[in-house]
């Protein structure tokens, strides 16, 4: 699997709480963070890091997709209540995923993009989420 991600189980109940809580915290790691369908029991947030031009650049000049400084990346969090009704818990899911340079597609190994570059990317995302995580530690979230 590319990218990272990961399921944290949260003892609330105020699901609008969570939800802005959480995009905040996406804005705050540098994620252009948005919401996509919100409901009182579910919602889902997507955003995108990095720029088009700047990474299909970086991919020009040899070694510099190992570093992973300028690859894009897409983050999604997906936030939902319990299906026991007994619980009040809310699930919590986060995806970070390598993006293509010009596309808002996932990067695909071996076929849109190499060894290095699938170094990088992944390098990236596990930055990325480490960010989003700490983010959300600090805000008491999880």
């Amino acid at each position: 699997m590319q990218g990272s991600a990961g399921h944290f189980v949260v003892k609330s109940d105020n699901m609008k709480e969570i939800c802005d809580s959480t995009i905040d915290v996406l804005r705050n790691a540098g994620v252009r963070a948005y919401r996509r369908g919100s409901t009182d029991k579910q919602f889902k947030a997507e955003g995108v890091m990095g720029n088009k031009f700047v990474a299909l650049l970086a991919g020009q000049v040899p070694f510099l997709s190992l570093f992973g400084c300028f690859s894009r990346v897409k983050t999604t969090v997906k936030c939902m209540r319990s299906l026991n009704e007994e619980d009040d818990s809310i699930h919590l899911f986060i995806r970070v995923v390598p993006l293509m340079e010009l596309r808002d597609d996932r990067e695909i190994f071996l076929i849109t993009q190499d060894l290095g570059e699938n170094i990088g990317d992944n390098a990236k995302a596990k930055r990325v989420y480490r960010n989003i995580t700490k983010g959300l530690r600090a805000a008491g979230i999880i």
